[in-house]
């Protein structure tokens, strides 16, 4: 696993995919060369600071290697990531850490005070279930698929802008 910073092409695609700097710190976001996650993008979950599973993003352009590579054996269904505070109030809950990214990045840029996680899928464990039982307020903005509406693809910014407003309320 490298750091991202050291490899311009794997840079270009976090960027092109609106992945801040200070998120690929914050996330400890990799990249592997060699090995299971050969020529992949490494985000490490953390859970009460110690890793608990990894989730990789394939580059490359053969389309016969599966996209998403998880740990195996991880239980991410165990998991909202990042971990949600104890203070937290209001959230907008999203599938997965690309998502986490984008819509964490608009949120930053807004000054919002709003936490962002993910539940790494769209079925909730009865441990995430519980968790989110906490939180006064949560949005939910799922991906495109046949149980989804919509995609925050789709979401025009100034549609989310609104959202997040009526959050803050």
């Amino acid at each position: 696993l490298i750091n991202i910073e050291l490899d311009n092409n794997y840079k270009k695609y976090l960027y092109d995919r609106e992945v801040t700097k200070v998120q690929i710190h914050k996330y400890d976001i990799g990249y592997c060369h060699t090995g299971v996650y050969s020529n992949r993008i490494v985000i490490p979950i953390y859970n009460k600071d110690n890793i608990v599973a990894l989730v990789s993003r394939y580059i490359g352009s053969n389309s016969t290697i599966k996209r998403y590579l998880n740990d195996p054996g991880s239980k991410l269904h165990n998991y909202i990531y990042p971990e949600l505070q104890l203070d937290t109030k209001k959230i907008i809950l999203v599938e997965g850490l690309f998502d986490l990214f984008r819509v964490e990045k608009f949120v930053m840029d807004m000054g919002l005070n709003i936490e962002v996680c993910c539940v790494f899928g769209t079925k909730l464990s009865e441990f995430q279930v519980r968790e989110l039982d906490l939180v006064d307020e949560m949005f939910v903005i799922s991906d495109r698929d046949d149980s989804a509406p919509f995609s925050l693809v789709d979401m025009r910014i100034k549609d989310l802008l609104e959202i997040l407003m009526c959050m803050m309320l």
